[in-house]
């Protein structure tokens, strides 16, 4: 009887085990199956995605090779409008220099203008002193003459 039991025993365990396991080994093998037999449609599937990751790496390179040209391009126009800056800034500096001179001159020549005519006028205010002082002792000169008897009446 015991060996009866022993085997009954051995035979639920063995049909329990076989009941929980079979149908997902069962499923796990027709999964297998199907994945096999839908293998070459997940490959073509699988190169499609590599065909289009492929061109949309082309294109980033593609953008990324015109991004480069047009920084180099911007680069090779800001060092060509700093080196006309600079030159600009030197012809400035020399133009405020030259004006700077000439304002100078300028100031000079007015200066000498007015030394000119500061000694016109000196001039002209002496020699017109000179004629009125030359009229007043004439006049003078006349009236003494003339109250001492020795003119003509």
């Amino acid at each position: 009887m015991k060996r009866y039991a022993r085997i009954g025993m051995a035979v639920a365990l063995a049909a329990g085990l076989l009941a929980s396991a079979a149908p997902s080994a069962d499923g796990s093998v027709i999964d297998r199956f199907k994945d096999i037999y839908n293998a070459p449609e997940k490959l073509d599937e699988l190169q499609q995605q590599f065909a289009k990751t492929q061109e949309e790496l082309d294109d980033a390179r593609r953008k990324a090779d015109e991004y480069a040209q047009q920084q180099l391009k911007l680069l090779e126009e800001n060092e060509t409008y700093r080196k006309q800056n600079e030159a600009l800034l030197e012809q400035n500096q020399a133009l405020l220099t030259r004006m700077e001179q000439l304002e100078k001159d300028q100031s000079e020549r007015k200066r000498f203008y007015r030394k000119i005519a500061a000694s016109v006028l000196i001039f002209a205010g002496a020699g017109l002193l000179y004629i009125l002082s030359v009229r007043i002792w004439r006049y003078r000169a006349w009236r003494s003459n003339r109250s001492a008897g020795g003119g003509a009446e």
